[in-house]
């Protein structure tokens, strides 16, 4: 449901095909690692990276990601801390 409402504004949004990957990958992967989850700050990145480097996909590409998955996640929306991604 997540992916879909994601990919569903980013393309009404008319954003670039690299920037719709990285809604797409961020949407599906934005609860890996996440506090609630893990007790953990930097599980999430830490997990997303390494799955990535078990794929071809470009450094910037990882890093947008995790960027995502940074900004978007349990802990961090309760502090009101939610990041802005302009790339999106």
């Amino acid at each position: 449901r997540v992916r879909k409402t994601a990919v569903s504004i980013a393309r009404s949004e008319g954003l670039t095909e690299d920037a719709l990957l990285t809604v797409e990958l961020g949407a599906l992967l934005h609860d890996v690692g996440d506090y609630k989850y893990t007790g953990s700050d930097t599980a999430g990145a830490e997990l997303v990276r390494e799955f990535f480097s078990t794929q071809s996909a470009s450094n910037e590409l990882v890093e947008a990601v995790v960027r995502v998955v940074e900004g978007v996640g349990f802990k961090t929306e309760l502090a009101g801390g939610v990041s802005m991604f302009p790339e999106l």
